[in-house]
C-alpha cells in the first residue's frame, strides 16, 4: 500500500513539473548581456540564385579539418595528437591552426579555448564568449542558448543556437557572429533563406573571404551571401569599455 501511495505522489509531482523549465535555465536566459559584450545589429544573409560556375572563394569546414574521438584531438596538416581534460562534442580549428575550440555540449554549453604552439604543445588560455543569445526576440523565438561555436576567421566565430520555450519545446534555429577584437554579437537575418521556424539549419562551409558561407536549410543546401569582413553597428553598447581577459581557467591540456 505504501508502494502504491508513494507512486501516487511521484506521478502528481511529476506531472506537477513536467515541461517547466528550472528557475536557474530561467534566470541565465533572462539576463541582461554582460558588462563586456556589445550586441550588434542583425547581419543580412542573401540566398546566391544562380549558383556560379566556379566557386567564389575557399570553404573551409565547421572543424577546421581537425578530427575527435571522446577527449583526443587530431590535427593531420600539423601532423599533431593530444588529448584534453574533458568530452569533446564538438571542436573547431581556425584557419592558421593555432587555437583549437572545444564545445563541450548542451544547451548553453560550456566552451573551451586551446592555443597550439609552433613546436605541436598546447595549454588551455582564457575565453570570454557568450552562450545565451542576448538579442532580441526574432519573428517566431525570444532568446535562447549558444550551443556550438565554429571559427569562420582567426577573429570571428559563427555560433548556432537554439531558441526553445518554458516547456522545451523547439521553437527555432539561428545563426550568430561573434566579433572576438570587438567583443560584438550579432544574428544573422535568415529571413531570406529560412521559410518557417521548423526549417533545420547547419553551417556546412565558411568562405575564406568572409563573404559567402553554405547553409543546410531544411533538405536543401546552399550558397549565401554574408558581410563578415567587419562589425556591424552596435545597437546595445557594452557597458564596460575596458576588455579584460576573463571565463575559462587556465587548465593545461596533457601532452602526448
Amino acid at each position: 500500500m505504501r508502494t502504491i501511495i508513494l507512486f501516487l505522489c511521484l506521478a502528481v509531482v511529476s506531472v506537477s513539473f513536467a515541461g517547466k523549465r528550472p528557475d536557474e535555465w530561467l534566470r541565465r536566459v533572462n539576463a541582461p548581456p554582460p558588462d563586456w559584450l556589445a550586441i550588434g545589429a542583425p547581419i543580412p544573409v542573401e540566398l546566391v540564385k544562380n549558383m556560379p560556375a566556379k566557386e567564389p572563394t575557399v570553404f573551409h569546414s565547421r572543424s577546421g579539418e581537425a578530427t575527435r574521438t571522446h577527449n583526443k584531438v587530431k590535427i593531420p596538416k600539423r601532423g599533431i595528437e593530444f588529448t584534453v581534460p574533458r568530452e569533446i562534442y564538438e571542436m573547431s580549428l581556425n584557419p592558421d591552426g593555432t587555437k583549437l575550440i572545444v564545445n563541450e555540449g548542451g544547451g548553453g554549453g560550456t566552451f573551451h579555448l586551446y592555443e597550439i604552439l609552433s613546436d605541436g604543445r598546447q595549454q588551455e588560455v582564457p575565453l570570454r564568449v557568450p552562450s545565451v543569445t542576448y538579442d532580441k526576440a526574432s519573428r517566431w523565438g525570444d532568446k535562447g542558448f549558444i550551443y556550438r561555436w565554429s571559427w569562420a576567421s582567426n577573429d570571428v566565430l559563427i555560433g548556432e543556437a537554439e531558441i526553445a520555450d518554458e516547456r522545451e519545446e523547439l521553437i527555432e534555429l539561428r545563426l550568430y557572429a561573434f566579433f572576438l577584437k570587438d567583443q560584438i554579437l550579432s544574428q544573422l537575418d535568415l529571413s531570406k533563406v529560412q521559410q518557417s521556424s521548423d526549417d533545420y539549419i547547419e553551417v556546412i562551409g565558411i568562405g575564406a573571404d568572409l563573404k559567402h558561407m553554405k547553409l543546410k536549410v531544411g533538405e536543401r543546401e546552399m550558397l549565401v551571401k554574408v558581410n563578415l569582413t567587419s562589425p556591424p553597428k552596435i545597437v546595445t553598447p557594452r557597458k564596460d569599455q575596458s576588455t579584460p581577459p576573463t571565463v575559462t581557467p587556465t587548465v593545461p591540456a596533457s601532452i602526448r
